[in-house]
């Protein structure tokens, strides 16, 4: 999803964060005047808890329900009743009088069943023996709807469109107000409060801060399954987005996506849930028959109960509302994930889905709710989020089957920024807020606030790694991270840079960097011209890119290190794990072209020159047969890589990208070659590499994330050409590396490697009591590559061949860099993830090649990433 925006806007660049400035502030200070209550609501006679439990306060709209172990927590910020009502299916109604309570006491209740007789042939939930599958009539009745999914599911059609009206709400948690009228004025940002909306699922107050309203219409077509959306107005309330409008859509799109009950697992918060209609819920779900209700269309319909077997697995816990008749179609879906679900920072998230019977005789979804609740740290400001999504008009004949031949899965019509108030109003199912509809006026309230804008920018500036110089924002100055430095050649680096913005042209971007080392006293610069042949709105790497660029850079590097690019100068990378000996300066001219295509597929080609002199330990290379001092190596290429990444959705900043839907296969090739003497080229050289990653869902046991690499340089040339591995050697955990691999340890002018990383998504640790209330995830990996040199590339095996370097020496005159014997490279690595909620660590062993110079067995890595 894109949002149109002015870059030229001035107010949008001043307050882009004006969301993030809240909720920082806001997160700094505990929930004020709070009334809490929580406890459990069991069965009076068996003791049995009763998972679902309505408990709300009596004649008001606020309330909640229990989680799957009976377990209740309500909190508002202000006294709505006196009293508490508590309720389940086929129970008693029992009423609390709370006057005379102190605030965040535990209250158990107990609730007296109906007498029998009223009951009939309902289930109750709560009043169960042990669960038995065989002979269970709910477990019957999901196995006719699991064999009925086709009939029912609409993609088994050919084609079909239906028009879409979305709205979301985004929103910051546990907004308090304090009941003392006089406190309450005297709080700095009082006005707040008269903003302030309570969640349907919780009963806690929330300040909207962004109300993002869509029309548009979905074409499917099953064979090849594509999905193509056309967005043909939008229109946005903004308090604040954080960075980029793509960015926040991107990130909503992949957290709330179109939850399709029909599939074997639902995403939601990328991640993957068992479905309760999936081939495996007999297995992994408990199913009781709880009810026989009438709907809205007056029409009975079987209420069922669904649990996962195992509460910390990742699944669902809710209601199915399923046909009476031949057709085990479900009507209504609604729920949440238990409270022991290891799904992080979301402390809620409630799902409904309508379905209503087609011409086509099959169920399409007509409206799906989805309310999520974070919170980073618990008793502090969360986030809070809606989507209301309505679905009209489906259509299965005169589909426009053009629209499949569109490159992008999502399109969007000109003149769709359609903000007129009265267009809203005529297209809106239902109509928004009061305060929904204020956003505006409070954003341009928080403007006047001089601190709140200070504080603002400065998270902005600490989050985007760039800081913005003037109101216009023409120019930003970065990274800030690489400002200042050290490392083992250059000492001090002290380093200013940036780039400009789209604010200045949306076409045209430059950026480069001075940097000064003061042990080598080496100035070091870098210059980058890039004109891109489509308009940009936040950064020239707004997805796809299509450009031309030209750069000349002279700078360091850690041979290893390459795969770090410019962020091998950052601050957070001074820290190794050794002592780095072996650096090579590198003066480069590169003109390159890139084209990025909507459906995943890129292409470029480019064209580089660049002179390579060693650094540190050695001055110079040596050559093999002569033993001469060789001061530098030029070479020439001209490079071709594609990329094919079907579908891929993007998660980006200003300068970096991480790919959402890591299902995906992500296919990469690229070849390189040079001639000799041709344009300064001192060999011939072809180099070709392959990539292949995916991750691997195993759903509910975690994921494998598997990334598969191999190459070959054809050519006989000396060691700095030659394949050098990425070795990691700071302390920061860094995918696709190895971690105690020295610099330059081997050489290779072949290989394959392969990298697994199994994330058991805490399927262990979670059935562990005292461990699965922390949410840990634990982690295992195995690395290994395998490779080594022909024999036109082994100086042992060409002693008088002067085209091949001696491979290098440290100044004690020890050999540092190897060829592989003939078994690979290994680590295996263990760790855990999601400490706090956001921390990782992990111990890495390196089981072979322990001889080697410097070689160390054993060590350790940490990283910072917030998990859903």
């Amino acid at each position: 999803m894109t949002f149109h925006i002015n870059p030229n806007n001035t107010r949008f660049f001043r307050s882009i964060t004006k969301a993030l400035t809240l909720l920082f502030l806001f997160l700094a200070s505990p929930q004020l005047h709070a009334i809490t209550f929580e406890g459990f609501v069991k069965d009076s006679v068996s003791g049995e808890t009763l998972p679902f439990a309505g408990v709300g306060y009596k004649g008001t709209i606020y309330g909640t329900e229990a989680d799957l172990q009976g377990f209740y927590r309500l909190t508002t910020d202000e006294k709505l009743s006196d009293k508490l009502e508590f309720s389940f299916v086929g129970y008693k109604d029992k009423v609390i009088d709370i006057s005379k309570i102190n605030h965040s006491k535990r209250i158990n209740v107990l609730l007296a069943p109906e007498p029998s007789e009223e009951l009939g042939a309902v289930v109750v939930v709560a009043k169960k023996d042990r669960y038995k599958r065989k002979g269970n009539p709910a477990v019957d009745l999901i196995k006719q709807v699991i064999a009925h999914k086709d009939s029912n599911d609409i993609r088994t059609s050919d084609y079909y469109q239906v028009k879409r009206y979305e709205k979301t709400i985004l929103g910051l948690n546990d907004f308090a107000a304090p009941k003392d009228s006089a406190k309450r004025a005297k709080h700095r940002w009082n006005y707040i409060y008269d903003y302030i909306d309570t969640s349907e699922v919780s009963g806690k107050t929330y300040l909207p801060i962004s109300v993002r309203e869509n029309l548009s219409d979905i074409s499917f077509q099953r064979s090849p399954s594509r999905t193509k959306r056309t967005v043909t107005a939008q229109n946005n309330k903004i308090l604040m987005n954080v960075l980029s409008e793509d960015m926040i859509n991107n990130v909503l799109n992949e957290s709330f996506t179109d939850v399709q009950i029909y599939d074997n697992n639902v995403d939601v918060f990328i991640t993957k849930f068992v479905s309760p209609i999936s081939s495996i819920a007999p297995v992994f779900y408990h199913f009781y028959i709880s009810d026989t209700v009438t709907l809205e269309d007056n029409k009975r319909y079987v209420e069922m109960t669904f649990v996962p077997a195992n509460t910390s697995d990742m699944g669902f816990a809710g209601y199915l509302y399923i046909t009476t008749d031949s057709s085990y179609a479900v009507k209504r879906l609604k729920m949440d994930i238990p409270r022991d679900i290891k799904l992080n920072i979301v402390e809620k998230l409630h799902i409904e889905q309508d379905f209503e019977k087609t011409e086509e005789g099959k169920y399409a979804i007509s409206h799906e709710t989805m309310i999520s609740e974070v919170f980073l740290i618990d008793g502090l400001s969360g986030g809070y989020a809606k989507r209301d999504a309505y679905f009209t008009g489906y259509k299965w004949k005169d589909v426009d089957k053009t629209i499949f031949n569109r490159e992008e899965n999502i399109y969007f019509a000109k003149n769709s920024s359609i903000k007129e108030d009265s267009f809203w109003v005529a297209q809106r199912p239902t109509a928004l807020t009061e305060n929904e509809s204020k956003i505006d006026s409070l954003t341009h309230r928080l403007d006047q606030s001089t601190f709140f804008n200070v504080s603002e920018y400065l998270i902005r500036t600490a989050i985007e790694g760039y800081m913005t110089i003037g109101k216009h924002g023409y120019f930003d100055y970065g990274r800030v991270m690489s400002t200042y430095s050290r490392n083992d050649l250059e000492g001090h680096r002290f380093r200013i840079g940036g780039r400009t913005t789209p604010a200045l042209n949306d076409r045209l971007f430059f950026d480069g960097f001075l940097a000064y080392g003061t042990k080598d006293e080496q100035f070091k610069y870098s210059g980058e011209l890039e004109y891109s042949f489509r308009d940009k709105k936040f950064s020239k790497m707004d997805f796809p890119r299509h450009s031309i660029s030209v750069n000349y850079t002279y700078d360091w590097d850690i041979p290893s290190e390459r795969f770090l690019g410019e962020y091998n100068s950052s601050f957070v990378h001074s820290f190794k794990r050794e002592k780095i000996t072996q650096f090579a300066y590198v003066r480069s001219q590169k003109a390159s072209y890139l084209n990025e295509k909507g459906n995943g597929f890129s292409y470029g080609f480019s064209l580089k020159h660049q002179e390579e002199k060693p650094a540190g330990d050695f001055d110079h290379y040596v050559s093999n047969a002569t033993q001469s001092q060789i001061p530098s190596i030029e070479l020439s290429t001209f490079g071709i890589e594609l990329s094919y990444k079907p579908g891929v959705r993007y998660y980006q900043n200003k300068s970096t990208r991480y790919i959402m839907n890591k299902q995906i296969p992500q296919f990469s090739l690229s070849h390189q070659t040079a001639f000799d003497n041709v344009l300064g080229s001192q060999f011939d050289y072809n180099k070709t590499e392959a990539t292949y990653r995916q991750r691997f869902d195993i759903t509910p046991l975690g994921h494998f994330n598997v990334a598969v690499k191999g190459g070959k340089i054809w050519n006989q040339v000396p060691y700095p050409t030659l394949f050098i591995p990425a070795a990691n050697l700071s302390y920061i955990i860094s995918e696709e590396t190895f971690w105690l691999m020295n610099n330059m340890e081997f050489l290779t002018d072949q290989y394959a490697s392969l990298d697994v990383c199994y994330n058991m998504d805490g399927f262990l640790l979670g059935r562990i009591p005292g461990l699965r209330r922390l949410h840990w995830k634990e982690v295992f990996r195995f690395k290994a590559m395998y490779g080594g040199l022909t024999d036109k590339n082994d100086p042992a095996k060409n002693l008088d061949n002067d085209d091949l370097f001696v491979f290098p020496v440290n100044k004690k005159g020890i050999t540092t860099s190897y060829e592989m014997d003939g078994a690979p490279y290994m680590e295996v690595g263990v760790g855990l993830h999601n400490i706090f909620k956001l921390f990782k660590f992990e111990v890495v062993r390196r089981l072979n090649y322990l001889d080697n110079y410097d070689a160390s067995k054993w060590g350790f890595c940490v990283g910072m990433g917030l998990y859903m």
